[in-house]
Formats: structure tokens, C-alpha cells, sequence
């Protein structure tokens, strides 16, 4: 079992987690992967410190944190699995459509993929969208 954990700092625009390069660049968009730290949660003879990273965000960051499921479910027109690779090119290309929108996306993306193969893992994402509150102010206004 995996775990994620962030903590999200609304005053200072602060993630802690942060990745070096990023997987996937495009004109306006970076994806980064952060790769877990292998180790158990609970009571172990040999534990370490878990990873602490820090990054900065801006209005408009979007942070996913998902299981292995979407990328390991079977399916397309040879049985094969959707593959990480795809997964992230998914999150990027879906970055200029609202929250709820990606939702319903990535809902019918997968059930596309999987066809008549049995969901063979669980299927989790969570994406949560960075906003200051001067943006905010000015997209509800429709300024």
C-alpha cells in the first residue's frame, strides 16, 4: 500500500514536495512525478526519515495525487495497460479545462480505455487547483 501526504500553505503559496526536472514540458505547461519513498508507514527495525520537499506555487498550479490504478488498468484495442507515460500526457492535455470538467474527462477516458476489461485496481485521483484570491475575485467577477 501507498501512501501521499501534502501540505498545502495558503499565505505563503507553498507545496512541501518538490521534484528537480520535470517529466513532461510543453509551451505553458510542466509536469513533475515524485517518486515515493520505499519504506514502510508503520513500526520497521530499519526506519529512515520519509523525503520533505518544498516547492512554490502560483495562481493556476495544479497538484494531482493519484494511485497506480489509472495507469495500470487494462484496456485499449490490444488488452494493454494505460502506462504512466500516458497517464501524465492525459494531466497535461487536460490542463486548460475547469476542475469538473478533468473529472468527467478522465471518467470517460478511463472507461473508453478499459472497454469490456474488469477494473483490476482502485482508481484514484485528486486534483486540486491553486488560486490566490485576487484571481479568484476577478474569475467570479468575470473581470
Amino acid at each position: 500500500m501507498r501512501i501521499s501526504s501534502i501540505e498545502l500553505h495558503k499565505e505563503q503559496h507553498t507545496l512541501q514536495e518538490k521534484p528537480i526536472e520535470p517529466d513532461i514540458e510543453t509551451d505553458s505547461h510542466y509536469l513533475f512525478h515524485l517518486d515515493p519513498d520505499k519504506q514502510p508507514v508503520g513500526a520497521y527495525d530499519y526506519r529512515k526519515p520519509f523525503s520533505n520537499h518544498h516547492f512554490i506555487l502560483k495562481s493556476g498550479d495544479t497538484i494531482y495525487l493519484s494511485s497506480d490504478g489509472f495507469r495500470d488498468q487494462f484496456g485499449g484495442t490490444k488488452g494493454k495497460k494505460y502506462m504512466a507515460k500516458n497517464f501524465k500526457q492525459l494531466l497535461v492535455s487536460i490542463q486548460n479545462k475547469t476542475m469538473d470538467e478533468q473529472q468527467v474527462f478522465l471518467q470517460k477516458n478511463i472507461h473508453d480505455w478499459m472497454g469490456n476489461e474488469e477494473q483490476n485496481d482502485d482508481i484514484c485521483v485528486i486534483g486540486v487547483r491553486v488560486w490566490n484570491k485576487s484571481d479568484v475575485r476577478s474569475w467570479k467577477s468575470g473581470v
